[in-house]
């Protein structure tokens, strides 16, 4: 690892961090928009500084106040990550990413500098700076506050306002990592995994894949670093915990389902291919309230049902038999999904994977709905979630009693018999972007901007057809969008759909006015067969009839309303309009 001399900022090589001589000092921060990195420090020394200055009074402010404040602490390294890794180098890169728990929790102290926290904040106070700190929602600063033994933390003027051992039960108020955590006085591994996950859920990272990376350490995983992969670094990442840990909380994300004892709740199975319909989370934010989950190791051979453990927690816990390993879930990664050997309950219409996890020393099970679309019918693929609908959300799991002996089931007792079975892990790979026909010719009457675009599609399923062809210069065909929500938008339904129409009106021979229709029915009315084919209100659908060219479509109570803008194009501005659309319950009119 390299370091800075705290004397003059000069960077010096280490083989190891146990090998820097006194030990060093560590600084964890929330970046700035510019930041020293290690070529400038590197250029700093290269230049010519007159023999009666110091090098380290050219650094920037806050490389310059970390090591006088560390050297005067007595330490004669530090290390800071802006200027501390080369990060032209890939393979250094990854090697400090892997290696930064350790750098940290190797540490003689870590320095956490607030730049929003002022000297005279009272920290402890109900909306105090310190507790608003935008440090405490950044990703890396995560492992930046649980790896080190001694945390100080320091004020905007670099003044001390204390350590985490003695704001312990304020930090934990803050960030969810307990006290005792905090205070070194229990183990990282006492805490589940999908307990650890929850502490970074409100968390932000610049960077998506960093969302990942900067976990590595809080589970003692080590991975190749890919930047550009996006979210599957989290799913990655979950791929190693799964590899190396048999806590099966990492599993237990999302809702849960309380049943009513003794009645049946309708229900049906999802089939959408949502994202909480898959095995394994998205980003960290799914565990945010799983702080109460905890995984069961079953525990045959002594007699008991089981027991609430954690990977620290394994004195008088039997090894299992080869008889006994069938008690014992096992999760294998396939390119179909993962092929999973667990316990099923099949009671109520229901099938249910008990997940050896609880919530608050309450059973979980997996919600489980056999995929109608699985490629391979001979083996059968099994998403999660159900929807019930006494139930304000979609359920991911659902409650199956106190008990760690039995399964209970709307009140009544259940039982589950082992199986093989596949569940779908993950999304298929991203699939390319929506196409628009109409984008790709310079005589298109329409256009949409594809950032607009995909702006849309966070809130709308998009489905464009273009009738006619790729629109050209006497193109006389029709464009369609239909838009389905992918929640409930400004109060209507969720089933409700909305389609729009555009085209080039028929004047004689040649192609006139711009016109567009937009309806709301679902199934298709007269309206919408109507406009599929074309027809329109010559005096209602031209858009340049429009007041600013802007119009408001309602469906009727004016539960959803659609409002449509265009603007001339300046690639064709004399025969092409650029689209823009703003749905919702609310809608301003233009000024």
């Amino acid at each position: 690892m390299w370091v800075l001399s705290t004397e003059r900022a000069e960077l010096t090589f280490f083989a190891t961090p146990e090998s820097v001589p006194g030990g060093y000092a560590i600084l964890s921060h929330v970046w700035d928009e510019t930041e020293q990195t290690f070529q400038d420090i590197k250029l700093l020394h290269s230049c010519n500084v007159p023999a009666d200055c110091n090098p380290r009074d050219f650094a920037s402010s806050k490389v310059r106040n970390f090591c006088v404040l560390a050297e005067s602490h007595g330490y004669q390294w530090a290390w800071i990550d802006t200027c501390c890794i080369d990060k032209a180098s890939s393979a250094e890169l990854s090697e400090a990413i892997n290696s930064m728990f350790q750098y940290y929790a190797l540490a003689d102290v870590c320095y956490a500098y607030l730049r929003d926290v002022p000297s005279q904040d009272y920290v402890e106070g109900e909306s105090s700076d310190f507790r608003s700190s935008l440090w405490h929602k950044r990703g890396w600063t995560l492992q930046e506050l649980v790896a080190p033994e001694t945390v100080v933390f320091l004020s905007s003027e670099w003044k001390a306002l204390g350590t985490k051992c003695d704001l312990a039960f304020l930090l934990e108020g803050i960030t969810s990592v307990p006290a005792g955590i905090l205070r070194m006085e229990a183990e990282l591994t006492s805490v589940s995994i999908a307990a650890r996950m929850s502490w970074a859920a409100d968390r932000n990272t610049t960077r998506p894949e960093d969302q990942a990376y900067c976990l590595m350490g809080i589970f003692k995983i080590h991975m190749p670093l890919l930047y550009g992969e996006g979210p599957q670094a989290f799913r990655r990442l979950q791929d190693e915990i799964m590899k190396q840990h048999i806590d099966t909380s990492i599993l237990a994300w999302g809702p849960i389902y309380q049943p009513r004892p003794h009645r049946d709740n309708p229900k049906k199975p999802i089939h959408d291919h949502s994202e909480e319909t898959y095995l394994f989370a998205s980003s960290p934010s799914a565990f945010r309230g799983c702080t109460g989950r905890r995984a069961i190791i079953p525990n045959r051979s002594s007699g008991d049902a089981s027991r609430q453990v954690s990977e620290a927690d394994t004195i008088g816990i039997p090894v299992p038999s080869m008889t006994d390993l069938a008690t014992i879930p096992t999760f294998t990664n396939t390119p179909y999904g993962v092929l999973a050997h667990i316990p099923i309950i099949e009671a109520h219409d229901l099938i249910i994977a008990p997940l050896f996890c609880c919530n608050y020393g309450r059973q979980l099970g997996l919600l489980l709905s056999r995929c109608p679309n699985a490629i391979d019918p001979a083996r059968p693929l099994y998403h999660i979630c159900f929807r019930f609908r006494d139930s304000r959300f979609d359920s991911r799991l659902i409650d199956l009693g106190s008990s760690f002996a039995t399964f209970q089931l709307n009140g009544k007792r259940v039982t589950a018999q082992w199986k093989t079975v596949y569940l779908a892990d993950r999304p298929p790979s991203t699939p390319p972007p929506t196409r628009v026909p109409m984008n790709r010719s310079m005589f298109t009457p329409f256009r949409l901007p594809r950032a607009h675009l995909r702006d849309l599609e966070r809130h709308w399923d998009v489905q464009p057809l273009c009738r006619g062809g790729i629109p050209g210069r006497l193109w006389n065909g029709l464009i369609s969008f239909s838009f389905s929500p992918r929640q409930p938008v400004g109060g209507g339904l969720p089933s409700q759909t909305f389609t729009i129409y555009l085209g080039r009106c028929a004047e004689g021979v040649t192609l006139g006015a711009h016109w567009v229709r937009v309806t709301f029915k679902a199934p298709p009315d007269q309206h919408s067969r109507d406009a599929s084919n074309g027809a329109h209100d010559c005096s209602l659908a031209h858009v340049r009839d429009w007041p600013a060219l802007t119009k408001t479509f309602s469906t009727p109570g004016r539960t959803l309303n659609v409002q449509l803008t265009f603007v001339p194009c300046h690639l064709n501005p004399d025969a092409t309009l650029v689209l823009s659309m703003n749905a919702g319950g609310s809608i301003r009119s233009p000024t």
